[in-house]
């Protein structure tokens, strides 16, 4: 029985009954994910041809477990034809600093609207800094619970909702100093 090792930056292959290392690729790049074929004596793996650099760039390669050719996989995708502007249009809209804009304006206006007709104008801010403090808790209890990588999106987010609290509140004191 066959089993793969991959060191560092090579592949090998150990023999389970004989415990012998074939060392199997001379490649001085870094190579991840081995896969054997199911039908053949053959192994798939990743090649990052730029090791050590960023961004990674991979190569699709097989190696032959018998004689050791290794051959490159050409991937060749065609093109999509179909034109999408209006979703890359709606992608472009709606990123985060556009979200981020439209909740400053929303929560900055409804601060002026219960300044003039209610005298609590520091209420939504109070609002926007409570939400994000409760997300920012829900992100360790994700985090703990589930996945560590939904607590650190939902960190994120409730960074930004920070953010944005501070602008509006900002802007109240600025808005009640010069207006009223």
């Amino acid at each position: 029985m066959l089993h793969l090792i991959l060191q560092f930056r090579e592949l090998f292959l150990l023999d389970l009954e004989t415990q012998e290392v074939e060392r199997l690729t001379y490649l001085k790049t870094a190579v991840t994910s081995p896969v054997f074929f199911h039908e053949d004596n053959k192994i798939a793996f990743l090649e990052n041809t730029n090791w050590s650099a960023e961004p990674a760039e991979y190569r699709l390669m097989t190696i032959d477990t018998a004689t050791h050719d290794i051959e490159a996989v050409e991937l060749d995708a065609p093109q999509s034809e179909e034109d999408n502007q209006l979703i890359q249009m709606l992608d472009r809209a709606v990123n985060s600093l556009t979200v981020a804009i439209l909740y400053i304006l929303l929560m900055s206006l409804l601060s002026v609207y219960l300044l003039h007709y209610a005298s609590k104008a520091y209420l939504p801010s109070i609002i926007s800094f409570s939400l994000g403090i409760l997300t920012f808790a829900a992100s360790f209890v994700v985090a703990a619970a589930a996945n560590a990588w939904y607590g650190m999106g939902l960190g994120m987010l409730a960074a930004g909702i920070f953010g944005c609290s501070i602008i509006i509140l900002l802007f109240i004191f600025i808005y009640k100093r010069f207006v009223k």
